[in-house]
This record gives structure tokens, sequence and C-alpha cells, in this order.
């Protein structure tokens, strides 16, 4: 019985940690053949940014009505996170 909860201890540390290996990004932090940034000057003017409309809504007569649903272990009257989630949707 010890031999088989050792062997399952040791196949469970491999199983993680190939997992933890294949999950790894790759990407390697190789910064000894970049080059350091070169100075640039500031511009010395700058436009101030022009105010952009907010879209005006079309009438298409392409009006859908969404149904929204929410699952909540408790009610929605309870003060908790279901309230705010429900009140969000209103």
């Amino acid at each position: 019985m010890k031999k088989i909860k050792k062997v399952l201890a040791l196949l469970l540390i491999l199983v993680l940690a190939f997992t933890v290996l294949a999950c790894d990004s790759g990407k390697t932090d190789d910064t000894s053949g970049t080059k350091a940034p070169e100075k640039t000057k500031a511009p010395e003017e700058s436009k101030a940014p022009e105010e952009s409309k907010a879209p005006e809504e079309s009438d298409n007569g392409d009006d859908k009505l969404m149904h929204v649903g929410i699952l909540t272990t408790s009610g929605v009257d309870d003060g908790s996170f279901g309230q705010a989630c429900y009140e969000g949707i209103l």
C-alpha cells in the first residue's frame, strides 16, 4: 500500500511539472543583441484633440428585443452580488 502511494505521489508530481512546462509562454528575455533606443526630440507644438461627436441613433426599423437571464443561488433582493447584477441589467 505504501509503495502504491509513493508511485501515485511521484506520478502526480510529474504530471504537475509537465503541465507547468507545457503552459510556459516560451518567451525568453534575450536582451544581449538589442540596441538602446535612440533619443528623439519631443514635438514642440501639439494640437488639442478634436471633439468627437457621439454617433446618432438611426431608426432603420431593425429593432431587436434582447432577453437577458440571470441565475442566482439566492433572491435578487438580498443586498448581495445577485442584486447588484440584477440592478445592472435594469
